[in-house]
């Protein structure tokens, strides 16, 4: 049985004083950490890895709450701005576990990663006037996690090359420039961005 969602989860910052995590927002309370995540999806087909192990229940209630302080963080965002791991983490009173930030963001439901409701077959399906689809409806709950790259700027690599040609693409959408790196194009190998110009001040 998964324990309370509601539970107390306490650590301590580098001034120790005891920081609590803020309460998940109500769309974010039912997070379960083995719902099966998009992105982790794709990086399995491409690698055939297993889905990592759960750990205890304490550790499995930390990571859920954890990862909710992080989305409703990556949330306010703005778009055309981008910021980076350790940023959230230090945002979030965890300034040592930028790590966790994109473990966390490895782990984004699929309901959370995209930007859009998925549209059912009637409200995709031509009318007898052969009119246009009706435009896809914004997802409320999304998390931009595409917004959040290295420190240094870098888009970090994935198993999958889709889902960092998603992330590139999908930045430089919002206008955001996406520099190559190492010499090949961005969109293959992730890309840098210009944190002096596009860096979140939060």
């Amino acid at each position: 049985m998964p324990p309370e969602r509601n539970r107390d989860v306490t650590t301590t910052t580098s001034s120790s004083a005891p920081y609590r995590l803020p309460e998940a927002s109500a769309r974010d309370q039912d997070l379960r950490v083995d719902e099966p995540p998009l992105f982790r999806q794709e990086e399995e087909a491409a690698t055939e890895s297993p889905n990592e192990p759960v750990d205890s229940a304490e550790d499995n209630g930390f990571r859920r709450d954890f990862n909710a302080a992080v989305y409703e963080r990556v949330r306010s965002i703005p778009e055309g701005r981008v910021a980076s791991y350790g940023q959230i983490a230090r945002m979030i009173g965890h300034p040592r576990h930028s790590r966790m930030v994109g473990a966390a963001l490895k782990a984004l439901p699929a309901r959370l990663s995209n930007p859009y409701l998925p549209q059912t077959p009637s409200s995709t399906a031509p009318s007898d006037n052969d009119s246009a689809l009706p435009p896809p409806e914004p997802n409320p709950d999304f998390v931009p996690w595409h917004r959040v790259v290295a420190s240094s700027g870098m888009i970090s690599p994935r198993a999958n090359p889709a889902a960092t040609r998603r992330q590139a693409e999908w930045l430089e959408a919002e206008g955001v420039t996406v520099l190559p790196a190492n010499g090949e194009a961005a969109t293959l190998d992730g890309g840098r961005v210009r944190m002096t110009q596009f860096g979140w001040a939060g």
